[in-house]
């Protein structure tokens, strides 16, 4: 039941909702200089109001920043910017309606024509004019205006007809593809009804004069486009000039300057139209548009048909020159040594630049060789390359420009495909000269108003290869969360009820989050875990949720003096980004410009988390997007300024870099009947926890109301202001000491609590960290209870282990039938999408070692391991380990070094002495991987040495040597004798594992099978991976070539498809 205060904020919500709104025509009307925005729109966006008071019982406006204001974020650099020879906006046109698809192209000297998408068609062109755009909030809140005289305009729904007085073509047969760049010229490309329609904008040849040129493509039935509307046009005899003064009085008129023969002007009501009649063969006309003392063009011969069609426009979708020169360089700024798990370092962008080009930076992702892409909020799209480890020489090179406030980008198949508010937009470089050069619509459905406050947010892809984003403003679109399917044929609606959420994650296993920041309908900033079809909330882009809406439970609240505003998700899936709550999601506060772990508690039904942020992480601006890198696998992360930002500069590339110290904070958190537990990757110190003020609680709820975010309400006492504090009755540690609960009696379903800990690890190092949950439900902490719990943490592990990120390509080398080289090698594993290789060799492989790790830096592999048997007991005498040592130096990696022993060397001692003597033979090659970055990883192979219980043992004499580089690589087709017991040589295994090769597995062999092919259907393999997933492997899985009859892409291929089959059962 809805409260009586509540009743009526939804009411006047809707009310207000209901209330005419101004047209866009009238909105065109306004002066050059935006006014000062509303009170009202002021109050629906801009944080204050009491509930930012100062003397309120609990912290919440803790920055300078969240005292600014609107004059604070005006900001008028735009408009000095070289934006390109197009920029796609939703324009006003003063006086004149316009759509919201807009495409203003300059033809140079103050003339520009407005192109259509939805249209399909220039609508309308100035002269003598610019393009004026706004300084709210940096430009990102209102239109750009196109001053100027008007030479024509016609209304966007009445564009193209199929008869001369018949109705025009709807929008469903108007289909727009894209706009190539060629030099100067733009050519818009457009299907109308089946046909390709192209279509430019020429240089002006005179003052007040705009040209446009068409090709319209071979049709079997006439098409009419209206090219002018007047009351009283004057059309020629001759079809080739209409003639009608404008609405200022000034006498306009178009001439046909060239067109195919039986293409004319004709009239028809206020249109002036260009008929197309039917051909066999494409037809192309060229219009000018000129004041009335302008000298006319046109020319004829006594018949008055016109001598001379112009030029083919398909010319124009060849690619031209370069626009933007060479690209730009920059320094990045490493971070300063710290005893911090995670560092930042600053990557700055060419901030000052040629083109005045702004960099708000919102969209970024990789490219297989570890090259970035990123798309600034101003339109442009950069290709950054130089990412490696001392950031010496970044380039940035403006590689697209004149896009519709891009706030997303994902690279698909080599491929940038970037989101904004008109389309998503796949950007192709045809000549390979780092510009692009036909910017395709990729899908074009998403319905804007270009209304203020109205975004396409953030862009990221779900296993299945479906692109999501989140749009705010209103409906058909607005308030929701949209999915495009993978081909870009579909767009639909997955979600409603958001405000205007910039954060989204797409996880691994399929899950899809939303975070929205606090406003009206949002009490607090929050994360959302979706539901196909729910309602979240908000309700000023969602009044078709009814008269009793109820929205869904955020997976967690995050209060305002963490997260006033939220930024994206990301889930840890790098090794190289250390072992820290692995597989786990992460979370960017963009208001605070820091980072945050989430730790999930899923049961049953049940689905709640809890927020930490972590230490040491402060960017220079708010973090929407990131991403780790396939070359350093380290997190790479992009920000830009807005308003209630705690940012400092427009834009920013940063990399959050791991440092390898550990990371002393809560890893998990669940909420039971009888109390609240914490786990951690390190044990506790027992005194710690005893102490008087280790551990205190406070909770509270919030008010879902239209009112700008919520008091915090006792969640005891409903009407009081303020936070409850909770008696914690006992905290106590788990025999590891790596599990805290926290005993409470009476703990209820709350929107926020909050666990403040000041206690000590085991070895004495200080945590301190605050925990904000949300509980939507509590569980007992039953038999059956851990059972499920631990069943879907077993599933999601082995989700985790089975992820195509995490497989690498093994015995790929000498196996293969097709005897690939080094880069047809890299080239199959790229297109495989395998982005990681342990490489396995014979003696005619050593001259190519070099060429083998260009190819795989070329094609954005990682070269995760390298095979290196050890032969004799001075194994740095064996002429191949000195090489691959300095291989690693040379080429800066640093791969597994899987290594076989000669078991000759060992098997005559006795049984006991035998892993003694193994490791002072191994301790000399380790300690030498050791000063390269390397591990050590003893393979089974068989024999002796085979056995992993021999190579814990060794591991073990290793480590009294002074030796801990070392690991163990286990292979499942040299584990056939294990299946049986299988599940406690994984739990023995587990601390040492570093990478395991799968196959299939029959306890009768043959030794070497796809992934799948094994003992009842594949579940034997399978069932050894939830052993491992259970023991708690969370590292590499390879998948096996090892068939030298066999082209191998054709078993890796098999072993992926086994994977995938494996991971949706």
């Amino acid at each position: 039941m809805l409260t009586s205060l509540l009743r009526l904020s939804i009411a006047l919500s809707l009310m207000l909702m209901a209330m005419p709104s101004t047209s866009r025509a009238d909105e065109a009307k306004a002066e050059p200089s935006a006014p000062p925005l509303s009170k009202e729109y002021l109050e629906k966006w801009t944080p204050g109001g009491n509930r930012n008071d100062p003397g309120l019982p609990y912290p919440h406006v803790t920055a300078p920043f969240q005292a600014e204001d609107d004059d604070d974020w005006r900001d008028g650099r735009w408009q000095q910017t070289q934006k390109g020879p197009a920029v796609a906006h939703s324009t006003l046109l003063p006086d004149y309606e316009v759509g919201p698809k807009m495409t203003a192209v300059d033809a140079g000297g103050g003339t520009w024509l407005l192109h259509d998408l939805e249209a399909g068609s220039f609508v309308a062109a100035v002269t003598g004019g610019e393009l004026r755009t706004d300084e709210a909030r940096f430009g990102m809140l209102n239109r750009p205006l196109l001053l100027g005289d008007v030479a024509f305009y016609v209304p966007a729904e009445r564009a193209w007809r199929k008869t001369l007085a018949g109705a025009a073509l709807d929008r469903a047969s108007i289909d727009h593809q894209g706009r190539y760049l060629h030099d100067d010229h733009v050519l818009l490309a457009t299907t109308v009804d089946g046909v390709e329609v192209l279509e430019t904008a020429l240089p002006c040849d005179g003052a007040g004069v705009a040209v446009r040129e068409m090709e319209v493509g071979a049709h079997d039935a006439p098409l009419w486009l209206a090219v002018a509307t007047a009351d009283e046009a004057q059309l020629d005899d001759d079809g080739r000039r209409a003639t009608w003064r404008d609405r200022h009085g000034v006498e306009r008129g178009v001439e046909l300057a060239g067109a195919t023969p039986g293409v004319r002007l004709e009239r028809e009501g206020t249109a002036v139209l260009l008929k197309w009649p039917e051909a066999k063969e494409a037809a192309s006309a060229r219009l000018r548009y000129l004041p009335s003392d302008a000298k006319p063009h046109a020319e004829g011969d006594a018949a008055g048909e016109l001598l001379t069609a112009p030029p083919s426009l398909t010319a124009l979708k060849s690619p031209g020159g370069r626009r933007w020169g060479e690209p730009l360089v920059t320094q990045g700024v490493l971070a300063a040594a710290s005893d911090q798990p995670y560092v930042v370092d600053r990557i700055p962008p060419p901030r000052e630049n040629p083109f005045k080009a702004l960099f708000f930076i919102a969209g970024l992702d990789f490219f297989a060789n570890g090259d970035a892409a990123v798309c600034t909020v101003h339109g442009d799209v950069w290709m950054v390359r130089g990412l490696d480890a001392d950031l010496k020489h970044v380039t940035w090179q403006r590689f697209a420009t004149g896009l519709y406030q891009p706030l997303g980008l994902e690279v698909v198949d080599g491929k940038v495909i970037v989101l904004g508010r008109d389309q998503l937009t796949r950007l192709h470089d045809a000549n390979d000269d780092g510009e692009a050069d036909f910017y395709e619509s990729f899908n074009h459905d998403l319905v804007t108003h270009g209304l203020p406050h109205a975004y396409a947010m953030r862009l990221e892809r779900t296993p299945d290869g479906s692109f999501v984003f989140l749009c705010s403003g209103e409906p058909p679109h607005g308030s929701a969360l949209l999915k495009v399917s993978p081909d870009g044929e579909r767009l639909e609606v997955v979600a409603r009820g958001f405000r205007h959420p910039f954060g989204i994650g797409a996880g691994p296993n399929g899950e899809i989050t939303a975070a929205d920041n606090e406003g009206n309908w949002v009490p607090s900033s929050k994360i959302d875990l979706i539901t196909p079809g729910g309602f979240y909330g908000f309700l000023g882009g969602a009044t078709e949720q009814g008269d009793n809406p109820k929205p869904l439970r955020p997976l967690c609240y995050i209060p305002k003096v963490v997260d006033n505003s939220s930024g994206g998700q990301f889930w840890q899936t790098s090794e190289a980004w250390g072992p820290y709550h692995r597989g786990g999601m992460f979370h960017f506060s963009w208001g605070r410009c820091t980072l945050h772990a989430v730790l999930e508690h899923h049961a049953g039904d049940v689905h709640q988390a809890a927020t930490v942020e972590v230490p040491g992480v402060l960017l220079e601006a708010g973090p929407g997007e990131a991403e780790f890198s396939p070359r350093d696998g380290q997190l790479y992360v992009v920000g830009l300024d807005g308003w209630q930002t705690a940012a400092t500069v427009d834009g920013s590339l940063e990399r959050i870099r791991y440092t390898g110290k550990p990371v002393l904070l809560p890893s998990g958190f669940a909420a039971y009947a009888d109390g609240i537990e914490l786990k951690f990757d390190v044990p506790l110190d027992p005194a710690s926890v005893a102490q008087a003020g280790a551990v205190h609680v406070e909770q509270w709820n919030y008010l879902w109301s239209s009112t700008y975010g919520s008091y915090h309400y006792s969640a005891k006492e409903p009407e009081r202001v303020g936070h409850d504090q909770v008696e914690v009755q006992a905290a106590t540690l788990s025999g590891d000491g790596k599990t805290l609960f926290l005993q409470i009696a009476g703990l209820r379903p709350v929107d926020q609590i909050q666990v403040a800990l000041d206690v000590k690890t085991a070895g004495g190092e200080p945590v301190k960290a605050n925990v904000y949950g949300t509980i939507n439900g509590l569980v007992p902490r039953g038999e059956a209870d851990s059972a499920s719990a631990s069943a879907s943490t077993g599933k999601a592990a082995l989700e985790q282990l089975l992820a195509k990120d995490n497989l690498v390509a093994w015995c790929i080398v000498p196996f293969d039938a097709k005897r690939r080289g080094p880069e047809e090698r890299a080239a199959m594993l790229e297109r495989l999408g395998i982005k990681r290789v342990a490489y396995d060799w014979r003696e005619e492989h050593v001259p190519q070692f070099d060429e083998e790790l260009e190819a795989y830096k070329k094609h954005g592999i990682a070269l995760h391991a390298f095979w290196t048997p050890v032969n004799t007991a001075t194994p740095l005498e064996e002429p191949h380990w000195p090489l691959i040592l300095d291989l690693a130096k040379r080429h800066n990696v640093r791969p597994e070094l899987w290594v076989m022993l000669n078991d000759a060397l060992v098997t005559s001692l006795p049984e006991e002495e035998r892993a003694v003597r193994a490791a002072e033979i191994l301790a000399p090659v380790a300690r030498a991987a050791a000063e390269q970055g390397c591990k050590i990883g003893l393979y089974n192979h068989g024999g002796w040495f085979g056995e992993p219980d021999h190579q814990i043992a060794i591991i073990a004499a290793m480590k009294a040597l002074g030796v801990d580089n070392v690991g163990i690589v286990y292979n499942f087709h040299h584990g056939h004798e294990h299946m049986a017991d299988f599940p406690a040589l994984a739990n023995r295994m587990a601390p040492y594992l570093m990478t395991v090769n799968v196959n299939g597995m029959r306890a009768g062999g043959p030794k070497i099978l796809s992934f799948g092919d094994g003992d009842d259907g594949g579940a034997a393999e399978r069932r050894m991976l939830e052993a491992l997933a259970a023991a708690g492997y969370s590292g590499p899985i390879g998948i096996l070539g090892h068939r030298e009859e066999r082209d191998v892409e054709e078993c890796l291929r098999e072993g992926i498809e086994g994977v995938a089959g494996s991971r949706g059962r």
